[in-house]
């Protein structure tokens, strides 16, 4: 579908596994509990700046808020907004406005944090070696498909003092990557049913697309 394939293009990002640690940094860091550290602050309400990165392409500086399953993405020509049950997309580019009942690979393209979000028994996990100060963890999927098709793994980055999440490395299996740079993480106050949509002067002269 070319829509999904322009928004896999832009937004690409992950899903955990809880399994138990192994090795020498088990006394010092927990994959558990740095996944349900996550977990709380995204049901509070969380925002978001990152950076997304492929070789050979200019880096995309966004920004996004979460609440739960719902949120909130800001790129350069591109918006999105999921309350629940509706994805909107505003693609400045096409001049589309685009309305959509999502898949769960939908969102998966669309929410830079699903993979970190949304936990799984589907993967293997094993720790990479990692600089000074950080615990890099890499997801394979046991089925061999995971969330979102094409993508062989990924390996998340955590800060080893605060278990936050920093970095997250996307492998396809056409050869690709894509890292995505966690800038900026904070508490999102005064989160509200419409911190989720859009109001109609943002899309009234663009096209609407309901695919619903």
């Amino acid at each position: 579908m070319r829509l999904f394939g322009a928004l896999l293009a832009l937004f690409v990002c992950s899903t955990f596994a809880t399994a138990p640690l192994q090795g020498q940094r088990k006394a010092v860091f927990d994959l558990n509990k740095a996944l349900q550290q996550f977990e709380q602050q995204v049901n509070k309400g969380v925002a978001i700046t990152f950076a997304l990165n492929s070789p050979g392409a200019p880096s995309q500086e966004g920004y996004t808020w979460l609440q739960g399953r719902r949120f909130m993405l800001s790129m350069p020509g591109m918006e999105a907004a999921f309350d629940g049950t509706t994805l909107r997309i505003i693609n400045q580019k096409e001049r589309t406005y685009t309305l959509m009942t999502p898949s769960e690979q939908d969102l998966t393209a669309m929410n830079p944090l699903a993979y970190i979000q949304k936990a799984s028994q589907r993967y293997r996990i094993t720790e990479r070696k990692s600089p000074r100060g950080t615990v890099i963890y890499r997801f394979v999927a046991k089925s061999g498909s995971g969330p979102l098709a094409g993508v062989k793994y990924y390996e998340v980055t955590f800060d080893q003092q605060s278990q936050a999440p920093k970095k997250v490395d996307l492998y396809f299996d056409l050869g690709e990557q894509v890292s995505y740079t966690i800038r900026k993480m904070q508490a999102k106050e005064h989160v509200t049913s419409q911190s989720f949509t859009f109001a109609p002067q943002e899309y009234k002269s663009l096209e609407v697309v309901d695919l619903r």
